[in-house]
């Protein structure tokens, strides 16, 4: 029944997305895919969840219809003042300093940045081989690396430094739309996030930058189709595309199997617990893209709160703060529930009720709606990529909202500031160089 109704709001979102944005690739298709994944998944019952209350499907709904009014906010406001891009140039623009001499500046950021993220996640095996001894020794200690990284007894290791390789794939999502192929240069910055992942036994940042090259490469894809009136062909991006996925599930599942010594897991069915040896689609597999509503069912049960003002939206801000000894540090990871088995992510709704509570299922949502539709206006009329940099992190929280708020995630606050802040050097230096030239 559950399914159904899904299936149902799923194919309505997918053609008013369509309507709206002109693309089947929009924040509102984005959104309803994967809120659609992770019901259909968890209404299927492989692993024998508890029951889910009428109350906890209700406020799934009502933050999606939040989301939706927050959308239709923002796109109704735009077509009683559109912007005008008459006066937008194109040859103009892709003459620039991002795209002058074939992107050759771009080219230079992916890879000074991208080279840095791949020696600061050298440096962190440096420090587990010193504690380990051996690669060998780090790969088989994997569950105790994740265990080690959650208590914060890993020392020695740099901080935040490694988000530069995200900030890379930013840019490297840009210059592959703009030559339309995925090349070398543009796979440098995820082998910097691989070997970071990799170290401290963790996946989520590997999505993070999935999500933030694919959402950025297919902006400025859009924008450049939209702009110059050509028809872009694919298949140069076939074997480049390839490849990157390719890789990025190697190592995810390289992770996966490094880390979890047990795919027993309690209530799974016959036909789950036959995929234990499989290495790509796994009970642990299934648990992490479906259990997340029990856990929210949960948290709505017990009415959970956050201690501090905020606590978990604010959570880098809170642990910046708390090295100066002025507040308690934040824990990085939240209490777990037994649903039957034991999980502690429960969709960035619950990040959401447990800061703001109720109110904020319908705040935050339509706040999130509102300006990710502000922002694709702004950069589809304009082409700056600032705009885009903000939109393709509101990308990022929708695209992870069925896990987790990602505003919490270094990986996600460090890159949204790092990069305007690279983008306004860049364009700064270069117009007191050449300030007649169009920058």
């Amino acid at each position: 029944m559950i399914s159904s109704i899904a299936l149902g709001i799923f194919l309505i979102s997918i053609y008013l997305g369509k309507w709206l944005f002109g693309r089947i690739f929009n924040h509102l298709s984005l959104y309803v895919f994967v809120w659609f994944v992770i019901v259909f998944l968890y209404d299927l019952n492989l692993i024998r969840y508890n029951s889910v209350s009428s109350f906890t499907w209700l406020v799934i709904l009502f933050a999606y219809v939040s989301f939706v009014l927050g959308i239709l906010t923002s796109y109704t406001a735009f077509q009683f003042n559109p912007q005008n891009s008459d006066s937008f140039n194109s040859d103009l623009y892709f003459d620039s300093i991002w795209f002058r001499n074939d992107g050759k500046i771009l080219v230079k950021i992916i890879i000074i940045l991208g080279i840095i993220g791949i020696l600061v996640a050298l440096q962190n095996w440096y420090i587990l081989l010193e504690k380990f001894g051996s690669i060998q020794a780090v790969l088989l200690n994997a569950s105790l690396v994740y265990k080690m990284r959650i208590q914060r007894t890993i020392e020695g290791q740099i901080p935040y430094l490694f988000t530069l390789s995200y900030v890379a794939v930013f840019f490297a999502a840009v210059y592959s739309a703009y030559k339309n192929k995925i090349t070398i240069v543009t796979i440098i910055p995820f082998i910097g996030v691989i070997l970071k992942e990799m170290s401290q036994s963790a996946r989520a940042g590997i999505l993070n930058a999935v999500l933030l090259y694919s959402s950025t490469f297919l902006l400025f894809k859009f924008f450049i189709v939209d702009k110059k009136k050509i028809r872009l062909s694919n298949k140069s991006l076939v074997l480049g595309s390839f490849l990157l996925v390719t890789l990025v599930i190697i190592s995810a599942t390289f992770v996966k199997v490094t880390r979890v010594t047990n795919e027993k897991i309690k209530g799974a069915s016959s036909q789950l617990n036959k995929l234990e040896e499989n290495t790509f689609i796994s009970p642990s597999i299934y648990l992490y893209f479906s259990g997340h509503i029990g856990t929210l069912e949960k948290v709505l049960k017990s009415e959970e709160k956050s201690n501090l003002l905020a606590e978990k939206t604010l959570t880098m801000f809170y642990s910046t703060v708390a090295k100066f000894g002025l507040t308690k540090r934040p824990k990085d990871h939240d209490k777990g529930y037994f649903i039957p088995v034991w999980i502690n992510t429960g969709t960035y709704l619950r990040e959401i009720y447990s800061d703001f509570g109720l109110v904020g299922i319908f705040i935050v949502p339509f706040l999130l709606g509102l300006f990710t539709t502000y922002f694709w206006f702004r950069f589809m009329d304009t082409g700056k990529l600032l705009y885009l940099v903000i939109l393709s992190h509101l990308y990022i929280i929708i695209g992870f909202s069925f896990v987790i708020f990602a505003v919490r995630l270094a990986t996600w606050v460090f890159p949204i500031i790092l990069t305007p802040i690279f983008i306004v050097m860049v364009e700064r230096f270069y117009r007191k160089k050449n300030p007649t030239t169009n920058n």
